[in-house]
């Protein structure tokens, strides 16, 4: 970010640049992304009084937050979140996870002409990073990798693949009611 406004701005002050890099890194922490903070510098500089300001870093913060709840309804996302919930329902046998299964699972939240084949399902789980390999009788499982998982888990457009299920917040409640509650969740998203 301060590689593209050194360029853009040309700035030959020193002490003006310092001053423009800080409010832009305090307006990174407010609005919580670098390129919203890109797209409203300009328009926060020329505001005319901070009352317009501050409308405009809520607008900024509004925008930020629809385009990372977007960003979580993405094809990745549904796959993440089913082969977690796979791994919960006991369907990983030896670190590994049918492919089928994964289906199954994103097939559940989906009307019938959204379905997946398996291998659509192959191919996101592919994108995310996991190895797919062949399991007993020919069919494609899908390895699990505890360090992609980290990994996954500080990426913030899976962050919400990754909210504590139902079971781990009333482990009273019986096995199918986990379930259906997990389904609910899935189907808010």
């Amino acid at each position: 970010m301060k590689w593209r406004f050194t360029k853009m701005l040309a700035v030959e002050d020193i002490e003006h640049f310092e001053a423009f890099y800080k409010r832009c890194e305090e307006l990174v922490e407010v609005i919580g992304n670098q390129r919203e903070v890109e797209l409203f510098y300009p328009l926060l500089s020329v505001a005319p009084s901070k009352e317009i300001e501050n409308e405009m870093i809520a607008y900024a913060k509004n925008s930020a937050g629809r385009k990372l709840e977007d960003m979580s309804l993405t094809t990745e996302s549904m796959c993440l979140s089913a082969i977690l919930q796979a791994k919960e329902r006991g369907l990983m046998v030896s670190g590994r996870i049918q492919i089928r299964d994964i289906t199954h699972l994103v097939n559940e939240t989906l009307t019938f002409d959204e379905q997946w084949k398996e291998r659509i399902t192959a191919s996101v789980c592919t994108r995310l990073g996991f190895q797919k390999v062949r399991g007993v009788g020919g069919r494609a499982v899908l390895q699990w990798s505890d360090k992609l998982i980290e990994r996954l888990k500080t990426d913030k457009r899976y962050a919400s693949c990754f909210i504590p299920m139902p079971s781990e917040l009333s482990s009273k409640s019986s096995n199918s009611s986990k379930i259906e509650n997990w389904n609910d969740v899935m189907k808010e998203r």
